[in-house]
């Protein structure tokens, strides 16, 4: 044993199919994106693939990340790195919550206990909002009114003698949000101004400026507010997936569905 050393420190974060928003439960859905980084340091161990189903049979424990560094704030922020370009798209994870976990003060300063959890998501709410960022929302009608998801957007074709108008989405993320998409000029980049609101009517709605740049089969580069940024995204079946800077999207577009 005496020849065994340490060197550095290393930290292993779980990620799960399951909803922090609902008491950690369990999630099922098909990967239609899955990505996975290899990067010196970093180590994933996952039996993912594309297609493939997460079912309820199983443990909900979709793959192991692994980073190791010279001291425990650079594995701290090479882990957070990872876990930020590892991407499953098509069921709801703990992605999100472990990267608030590990720049939480507490966890980072190596003071956290077994009720650190507990006591976190009972004083800072904002571990496990439930609704999504305006940003994902802008960006995510942006990319429906670009493919042409929706036949809303033929209202914009042909001759008329004023400014475009907007073009309405509901996208159901927990609530129903509407997202008015306004373009500001015709052809690629397409620029956008958009405005979301709630379905309630006591939130203020925000407006975004977004450019999209390029939108391929599962990524889009666009300007949001004056940056660039890159997204991955899935579309399937009116189900909209999307992991983004501002954080991750799962919603259903209800657009053409009946009032």
């Amino acid at each position: 044993q005496e020849q065994v050393t340490f060197t550095g420190h290393a930290i292993e974060a779980r990620l799960y199919a399951e909803d922090p928003n609902r008491g950690f439960l369990p999630q099922t859905g098909v990967v239609h994106v899955w990505r996975a980084p290899e990067r010196a340091g970093c180590r994933i161990d996952h039996g993912l693939l594309e297609g493939a189903t997460i079912g309820p049979h199983y443990d909900p424990m979709v793959g192991k990340l692994m980073a190791h560094g010279p001291t425990r704030a650079a594995a701290l922020q090479r882990l957070d790195s990872l876990l930020a370009d590892t991407v499953l798209l098509g069921v709801t994870t703990n992605k999100a919550f472990l990267r608030a976990m590990l720049r939480h003060s507490v966890f980072a300063e190596g003071k956290a206990d077994i009720q650190f959890i507990e006591r976190a998501m009972a004083t800072e709410p904002e571990l496990t909002a439930r609704s999504p960022s305006s940003q994902c929302l802008a960006l995510g009608a942006a990319l429906l009114f670009a493919r042409g998801v929706t036949d809303a957007s033929d209202r914009l074709t042909g001759w008329q003698s004023v400014e475009p108008s907007p073009v309405a989405f509901l996208l159901r993320a927990e609530e129903t949000h509407r997202v008015e998409v306004t373009p500001s000029g015709r052809g690629t980049p397409l620029e956008l101004s958009i405005t979301t609101s709630g379905s309630r009517e006591d939130g203020p709605a925000e407006r975004h400026e977004l450019t999209l740049l390029s939108v391929g089969v599962a990524d889009v580069t666009y300007i949001l507010d004056g940056v660039r940024q890159k997204a991955v995204y899935a579309l399937e079946d009116g189900e909209l997936f999307l992991d983004c800077p501002a954080g991750a999207l799962a919603a259903l577009d209800l657009t053409r569905e009946p009032a």
